[in-house]
């Protein structure tokens, strides 16, 4: 692969993102809003809140 700047990586980066949003989107028939919506979910399920914010929260 060829050496990428910086600011192309981070522009591959969000075009595979939209790219694997749009296949998710399209495979169950969704839409846009409601794909990113589901995947977000996905993505907090099964994460522990921090300790060190509930301290600073109290």
């Amino acid at each position: 692969m060829l050496a990428l700047t910086a600011a192309e990586r981070v522009a591959l980066a969000l075009a595979l993102g939209e790219r694997d949003l749009e296949a998710f989107r399209r495979a169950r028939g969704l839409s846009r809003v409601d794909a990113a919506r589901i995947l977000d979910r996905q993505k907090q399920y099964g994460r522990r809140a921090s300790a060190c914010l509930a301290v600073l929260i109290g």
